[in-house]
């Protein structure tokens, strides 16, 4: 619940916009079926306006079933990429974990250094990576 608490306050509009899309969709869905069945008892004069509405409905259906599903990703893979920031930001700042692994100060640091010298591979590359 606080995440998605969370989520509407980050991107309110787009939200709002998602979920109206969504249900738009969900009720043209639901009118096709119903037209669907209408049509199964309708006199022949009457078929013209029912594929005109058929038509209507299933590009309403198309169109607002898009813009939803695009715009749930994009908020979804925005949610996501913030949260691999703040992973990476915590990781960062934490002096007393892992941090020296990656100096020269590390006594694996030679064996490693020895490795990409023995691949050709620039020693520099390998050395304080952080």
């Amino acid at each position: 619940m606080r995440t998605l608490m969370q989520l509407a306050r980050d991107a309110g509009g787009l939200l709002l916009l998602a979920l109206i899309a969504s249900v738009v969709s969900g009720f043209s869905n639901a009118s096709l079926i119903a037209l669907i069945n209408k049509t199964l008892t309708v006199e022949a004069d009457g078929l013209a306006l029912l594929g005109r509405t058929f038509i209507a409905l299933t590009l309403l259906m198309l169109i607002t079933r898009v813009l939803s599903e695009t715009v749930f990703m994009y908020l979804g893979q925005r949610a996501k990429a913030r949260l691999r920031n703040e992973v990476v930001a915590r990781i960062g700042e934490n002096r007393l974990g892992f941090a020296g692994i990656f100096t020269d100060s590390w006594p694996g640091a030679d064996v490693i250094a020895q490795l990409a010298a023995a691949r050709g591979y620039p020693a520099a590359a390998f050395s304080r990576a952080v």
